[in-house]
C-alpha cells in the first residue's frame, strides 16, 4: 500500500476496513430484497399505483398519437370556404368520455396538486395556521351537536333528580300510611 503525503498507513488501513465492511453489507442482502421501513401491504399498494400510472401513461401516449394523426388528417383535407358540397360528409371529432373512475382519480390528483402548490407558496407560520384551521373546522362544526347532547344529558339528570325527590316523599307518605293501618288494626 502506498501512502500519499497526507495519508498515514493507518488511514489506508481504515479505508481497507471500510471497503470490506461495505462489501459485507452489500453481500448481506445479495439474494433478497433489502429490509424496508414499508410494510408488505404498502409495497403492494405502491406496485398497484405504479401499474395504474403505467396504464395511464400508455393511455396518454395513445391519445397523443390519435390527436397528431387527426391533426395530420385535418391538415390534408382543406375545405373550400366558398363552395359547400352537401354530398361530402362533414368530419367531426368524436370525444369519448373516459371511464368515471379515471375521471375521479384525475380530479383527486388535480385537487391534491393544487393544494400542494398552494402550501408550497406559503411560509411555515402560515402553513401551521392553515393546518390548525383544518383541525379546528370539524371541532367548530360539531360543537352545536355536542352542546345539544350535553343539554339532553343535563335535562335527563334533572328529571332523574325530580323523580328521586318525588319517590322519597312518596316513601315517607307510604310509611305513614302503613303505620296508621297498623295502629287502626290494634
Amino acid at each position: 500500500m502506498e501512502t500519499t503525503p497526507h495519508q498515514t498507513p493507518k488511514d489506508n488501513k481504515d479505508d481497507a476496513t471500510r471497503e470490506k465492511m461495505e462489501k459485507r453489507v452489500k453481500n448481506l442482502f445479495a439474494e433478497q430484497d433489502p429490509p424496508s421501513y414499508v410494510s408488505i401491504r404498502e409495497v403492494d399498494a405502491m406496485k398497484a399505483r405504479l401499474q395504474d400510472m403505467e396504464t395511464l401513461k400508455e393511455r396518454v401516449s395513445e391519445l397523443e398519437s390519435m390527436l397528431t394523426q387527426q391533426a395530420e388528417d385535418n391538415s390534408k383535407v382543406s375545405p373550400e370556404p366558398s363552395v359547400t358540397d352537401s354530398s361530402q360528409p362533414k368530419v367531426q371529432l368524436q370525444h369519448k368520455e373516459p371511464a368515471a373512475s379515471l375521471q375521479i382519480g384525475e380530479v383527486r390528483r388535480g385537487v391534491l396538486a393544487r393544494i400542494t402548490r398552494l402550501l408550497d407558496r406559503l411560509s411555515y407560520p402560515r402553513k401551521f395556521v392553515v393546518i390548525s384551521l383544518l383541525f379546528l373546522l370539524p371541532l367548530i362544526a360539531f360543537y352545536p351537536l355536542v352542546n345539544e347532547q350535553l343539554q339532553r344529558i343535563e335535562n335527563y339528570g334533572r328529571q332523574e333528580l325530580r323523580g328521586t325527590d318525588y319517590l322519597y316523599a312518596l316513601d315517607h307518605v307510604l310509611n305513614d300510611v302503613q303505620i296508621f293501618q297498623i295502629d287502626i288494626t290494634r
